[in-house]
Parts: structure tokens; C-alpha cells; sequence
């Protein structure tokens, strides 16, 4: 069964109508809903994920199960809602799948990606007030326990006010939980990946806050300030390189702002900075004119 299989096919109360998003877990489909009658959108597991080994399946479901129960019970404006979570038998196949609010403003990988492709730059208190929903967000999620563990510009959404709002808690945990990733294995993504998650060391709240730290890069200067050929090098350069100052790509910018940057992209996590809104507070002083 692939995506296209899955097209037109109703999964609870919900019929599915066109593929979205995909992801390494899981596909998005934007869905029609009947009851009540809205339109949504529809994650389901990717059967190709948990294969056909009972094992595999029963982890990767337990996975996805987890993602539900925790993103459930963050509420926040910050932090898309989850509707419902179900299970399906469709072909013989079990299928795992997250209702959500379908949201039509966009990703911020997106909007970088305009901005950039149009040679402009964001207005620096556009790049606080990013930061700031996004800490925001954080914040809440850290009091609970849980840490994201890929926050990146594609899991940020607009909504039509242009407010940002963070989805994708799929490979969140709660901390007093036990981990279910496989040993040996990598989570998130490799641009904005702490070196500690790199290094397949324990992550908490301050991993998430390094990450936010790339989007505050990536936002003051069209790139991430690490790249390579492959994940693999990427990684590489997480753990091992200094961060490419932003004056160097942007001399307009203050070294109040350098300063934050560099806090937040600390390898040391006991550098970094310990709460996200540490992070949004120096930042909006730091823009201040």
C-alpha cells in the first residue's frame, strides 16, 4: 500500500483527498471531516515504516500512540491541537492516524524560502516576534516535560493572522518516560540537530533551545550555518565546527544580536541558554532600537 492507495479512502469519519506533507514516519493528507463537518488534516503512519516484522510494528505503534497521548495534552496557541487518534484496518493493513486542524498559512520554511529567493531580508522585530511565539511555545512544552527533538521551519505553521504555531510532536517524549527510538539510531534533522542529539546523548529542554537557535541563524541570514553533502557531515560539523558569525554574513547586525546567536549555539549545553524565553528576551533587547 502507498500514498496514492490511501487517497479517497474514509478513516473514521474523515475522507482523505490528497496527499500534503510526508515526513520519515508518517504522510499528511488534507481530509474532509463529517462529523462535525470541517476539514482537516489526517497523519497516518506509513505502513512502509513498521514493516512487516510484529516487533517493528508494535514499537513504531506504540511510537505514534505516544505522539497522540502527548500532544493531547499540550494546550497552548502556540502548539497545533490534536483532534483525535485512532487505529484502522484498511486492506489488511493496520493504520495509525492523528486528526488535526488543517492550517492554510503556510511553513516558515517556506516563508524563509520566498524571502531569500527574493533577495530580501526579514525585519529584525519580525525575527523577534518569531522567536518569541516559538519560546513561547517551548516554554510550556520544557514545563511538561517534553522535549520536541526536531523543531525546525517546516513544523512551524502560519495561521491566517500570520501567528506561528508548532506541530509535530511525533518524536517528542515526556522525559519520566522510557525511550522507545531503537539504540543506535537518529532522530530529527541533521541542520538543526544539537550536538548532543548528534551525539546520541540524553536531550532535554536545552536541545530544542539550539535548534531554535538555527531557525534565529537561518532567519537573520537565508542559511543555516551548517551544511554538507550528506546528513553524515552535517552532523560532523554539529558537533566539532564554531559557528560562522552572522556579522560576517550580515555587518548591519549588532553584537548584541552576535552574542545571542552564539549563546544559543553553545556545544556546551550548560552554556546554552537554559530556558527559551531567556533566549526571545535577550533577542528582543538585542533589537531594540
Amino acid at each position: 500500500m502507498n500514498e496514492q492507495d490511501l487517497v479517497g479512502i474514509t478513516l473514521g469519519n474523515c475522507t482523505l483527498e490528497r496527499v500534503i506533507g510526508k515526513g520519515g514516519m508518517a504522510i499528511v493528507f488534507l481530509a474532509q471531516q463529517a462529523r462535525p463537518t470541517r476539514t482537516v488534516a489526517v497523519k497516518v503512519l506509513l505502513p512502509a515504516v513498521t514493516g512487516t516484522d510484529p516487533d517493528q510494528q508494535r514499537v513504531f505503534l506504540e511510537r505514534f500512540r505516544r505522539e497522540a497521548d502527548t500532544a493531547a495534552q499540550l494546550e497552548h496557541k502556540h502548539i497545533l491541537p490534536v483532534y483525535e487518534y485512532e487505529e484502522a484496518m484498511i486492506k489488511g493493513q493496520r493504520l495509525a492516524y492523528l486528526v488535526m486542524p488543517y492550517i492554510r498559512g503556510g511553513t516558515l520554511r517556506q516563508r524563509i524560502d520566498e524571502t531569500t529567493r527574493a533577495g530580501r531580508q526579514f525585519d529584525l522585530s519580525t525575527v523577534a516576534s518569531y522567536i518569541s511565539q516559538i519560546a513561547d511555545a517551548l516554554d510550556y512544552a520544557h514545563s511538561l516535560g517534553v522535549v520536541h527533538r526536531d523543531i525546525k521551519p517546516g513544523n512551524l505553521l502560519f495561521y491566517a493572522d500570520g501567528s506561528l504555531v508548532l506541530s509535530d510532536f511525533g518524536i517528542a517524549r515526556l522525559s519520566a518516560m522510557p525511550a522507545l527510538t531503537m539504540a543506535g539510531s537518529f532522530i530529527g534533522t541533521a541542520e538543526y540537530a544539537s550536538p548532543e542529539q548528534v551525539s546520541g546523548g540524553k536531550l532535554d529542554a536545552r536541545s530544542d533551545i539550539y535548534s531554535l537557535g538555527i531557525i534565529l541563524y537561518e532567519l537573520l541570514t537565508g542559511n543555516v550555518p551548517f551544511t554538507g553533502s550528506t546528513p553524515f557531515a552535517v552532523m560532523a560539523r554539529q558537533l566539532h565546527d564554531p559557528v560562522p558569525s552572522v556579522r560576517t554574513l550580515r555587518p548591519d547586525l549588532s553584537p548584541a544580536i552576535e552574542f545571542v546567536v552564539k549563546k544559543a549555539l553553545a556545544k556546551d549545553p550548560q552554556r546554552r541558554y537554559q530556558h527559551a524565553s531567556e533566549l526571545a528576551a535577550d533577542l528582543q533587547a538585542a533589537v531594540q532600537p
